[in-house]
């Protein structure tokens, strides 16, 4: 569902990554790994188009990442690292105008609500909420639509434990369901991966399955 093939990106300095080739496919959880430093927010900002890359193709459902419709692109789920949302909306009207960006079903709004406990704060304005509210609100927002590519920059930032507890089940579930999944993580309650992908100073220097 995702896949880089050669691709390089460096910046002054000699940072970024280089000659980089790896795949996401359905029902895999791939964790993004290494110091910092390494690449792993350059590698994110290619995989979400913020970035151009200056060699290799990086291909979303078979598309070159230049001519994706919005219609695929409404089945990507993504959490940056500070959760994109309207500061002067309402907790429920931002889930609702994501449901709306992305074709979903606005009845999933009220049980995304409940499922991540924002039901205290749901009509509460964004801005005002606690960085851990604002990060359930975002992984809310950001997997709603049932998306078939789910990426997710350090998704347990500011999360209480059984808050990275839920993320780690719903991961599961909807990667057994056939999601993709590429999660940037080091948080310990997180190492459930399936595939593990280490970059670093740019370089890819593991992609596969470890044992533990």
């Amino acid at each position: 569902m995702l896949s880089f093939e050669s691709v390089g990106r460096l910046f002054r300095g000699g940072s970024g990554v280089q000659n980089l080739t790896f795949s996401v496919m359905p029902s895999e959880i791939v964790a993004l790994v290494g110091l910092n430093g390494a690449g792993k927010t350059t590698l994110m900002r290619l995989a979400l188009g913020m970035i151009r890359p200056q060699q290799g193709a990086i291909r979303i459902f078979g598309s070159s990442l230049g001519k994706i419709s919005a219609k695929v692109w409404a089945q990507v789920g993504v959490l940056v690292e500070v959760p994109f949302a309207y500061p002067e909306l309402s907790v429920r009207q931002n889930l609702r105008a994501a449901c709306l960006m992305h074709q979903g079903r606005l009845e999933r709004v009220d049980k995304m609500i409940a499922m991540w406990g924002l039901d205290l704060v749901a009509d509460k304005k964004f801005r005002l909420l606690s960085q851990g509210n604002q990060q359930r609100v975002g992984l809310a927002a950001s997997l709603q639509h049932d998306p078939r590519l789910i990426l997710l920059d350090e998704p347990s930032n500011s999360l209480d434990p059984a808050s990275v507890i839920l993320l780690r089940e719903e991961l599961i579930k909807r990667a057994e369901a056939g999601a993709a999944i590429l999660v940037p993580e080091l948080h310990s309650g997180l190492w459930f991966w399936w595939v593990w992908l280490w970059v670093s100073w740019g370089f890819r220097v593991f992609f596969g399955f470890l044992s533990y």
